[in-house]
């Protein structure tokens, strides 16, 4: 079996940066799919041929959908946690070699017990993870409906969208900030055994 080997912090630091950016592909998402599927717009005139029965199947997809959206407009502040997390592990690392007990406690709180805790942004992204995969479900739900009901030209006119792309980056997104996270985690039990090892060496 392969031992789990995390990122280095340098490298955890530089996926973070790279990470896209949640509230602009969700702004993405919306207006390619959302909003024109929610209301008879010129974008997609096919929607006004639908019957009844297919519009109001729609519609309930699209309510299930949009509590889903607002959850994951809450998930644009996890990119920012992790970077402070990561800056905050750096610095919790340099006071196991300068011996800074006040500062290693103070940041050792800030990363397990207060608000801004590894353990609040892992249930974030948890829930992150579950919004998009639902997200995924209703969108997948939305295809399989109108795929009945269009001609091969408006089919083709609807997949030709980009909203996929920005939805596949979302869902995306999600796992990466589980991997980072993770490795986030294992790197603060590390340090934090370190510093603890060297706290029974000095007394």
């Amino acid at each position: 079996m392969n031992k789990f080997k995390p990122l280095e912090l340098k490298e955890l630091k530089k996926e973070i940066q790279a990470l896209p950016s949640v509230q602009e592909n969700l702004t993405h998402f919306q207006e390619n799919w959302f909003r024109p599927l929610n209301q008879n717009n010129l974008h997609l005139p096919f929607l006004k041929g639908l019957d009844s029965r297919t519009k109001q199947e729609l519609h309930s997809i699209l309510l299930s959908a949009q509590e889903h959206l607002q959850n994951i407009q809450q998930a644009e502040e996890i990119n920012n946690r992790l970077h402070r997390h990561a800056h905050h592990l750096v610095e919790l690392k340099l006071t196991s070699f300068n011996g800074d007990r006040k500062k290693a406690k103070m940041l050792s709180n800030d990363l397990s017990k207060d608000e801004n805790s590894l353990p609040h942004t892992v249930n974030q992204i948890r829930e992150f993870q579950s919004s998009t995969q639902a997200l995924a479900h209703h969108f997948e739900e939305v295809n399989q409906l109108l795929e009945k009901k269009l001609s091969l030209e408006e089919a083709v006119f609807y997949l030709s969208l980009p909203h996929k792309k920005y939805l596949m980056t979302l869902v995306k997104t999600a796992n990466r900030h589980e991997k980072i996270v993770r490795d986030l985690s294992h790197h603060f039990i590390t340090i934090a055994e370190e510093l603890q090892a060297h706290r029974s060496m000095h007394r």
